[in-house]
């Protein structure tokens, strides 16, 4: 069999059963592999072998020991595994209930420190920028979230217009979804939610959006994912499996600090409409007196 049409179950078969024929270093990064299997179609090399703590010509040698020339060879068998992927509900339910009582919270502590590595680091700050200048510059704000996902582009919007009149919840509520989006054009910003497994609502919105050429950021789990055909900008922040869906730990970490560095950058508008704004729903009797 050619390493092209190895599985991404034969690669860790391999793995397994060779072990203890690698040195040491080898060793370690091919333990990481087989306890991080998610990350290797997000990652460069070097943030692998980073993680792993160990040199990025350890994980090329290794790679080299299963028979691939390339790192990228090995890459793209689990990134064609993930594209594959429809659900993985019951199998992550499956791997919480074999958790030991005892060492199941800190199994979710280095989880949730994991999750929140997908978002502290320089490759997703760089996005941010970019992104604040769409949201300034862009006539309207359209957050779209289905299903899952809801919660989180609820969140967000609450967020946002607190210090922006023109931010738009798409709820696609009594059949109001079409209707939402037949109002967007071109000098319009729609921040897409994608969490896998995608829904169809969410495919079906999606679309009928691309159609009406707006600029369009999609925050997903799976950099692979090709969600939005030519998006404006993409923010991967990570896929795991420690929870039943995919973790929210990152997209509201993400989300907290998105709307932080916007008021950092947003002018004296932001901060008069966000006064505004608490002065009315302190007057209308929103929030109680402490």
């Amino acid at each position: 069999m050619t390493t092209s049409n190895m599985s991404t179950d034969q690669i860790e078969k391999r793995l397994t059963s060779d072990y203890t024929t690698y040195s040491k270093e080898v060793q370690k990064i091919a333990k990481y592999l087989i306890s991080n299997t998610v990350e290797i179609p997000l990652y460069s090399i070097r943030q692998i072998a980073k993680k792993a703590q160990v040199g990025p010509s350890t994980l090329v040698r290794l790679v080299n020991l299963l028979g691939f020339k390339r790192y990228v060879d090995f890459k793209n068998i689990y990134i064609e595994g993930a594209k594959k992927t429809v659900s993985n509900f019951t199998i992550r339910a499956q791997k919480i209930q074999q958790q030991k009582t005892d060492k199941s919270f800190q199994s979710f502590e280095k989880f949730a420190l994991n999750t929140l590595d997908c978002v502290l680091n320089d490759e997703v700050y760089s996005k941010i920028y970019p992104l604040l200048d769409h949201i300034l510059e862009a006539n309207n704000i359209y957050i779209l979230g289905m299903r899952g996902s809801f919660s989180l582009a609820f969140y967000l919007h609450f967020l946002l217009h607190m210090m922006l009149p023109n931010v738009k919840l798409i709820r696609d509520q009594e059949g109001m979804l079409s209707s939402e989006i037949t109002h967007m054009d071109s000098k319009d910003l729609v921040i897409v939610f994608g969490i896998s497994p995608l829904s169809q609502s969410s495919t079906s919105a999606i679309n009928q959006i691309v159609k009406k050429d707006p600029k369009i950021v999609v925050f997903t789990d799976e950099i692979i994912a090709n969600i939005v055909p030519n998006a404006t900008q993409l923010v991967s922040l990570g896929s795991h499996s420690q929870t039943l869906i995919p973790s929210f730990i990152p997209f509201v970490a993400f989300s907290e600090m998105l709307v932080s560095k916007l008021i950092t950058k947003g002018d004296k508008r932001i901060l008069d409409y966000i006064k505004r704004t608490e002065t009315e729903l302190s007057e209308v009797g929103v929030f109680v007196k402490s």
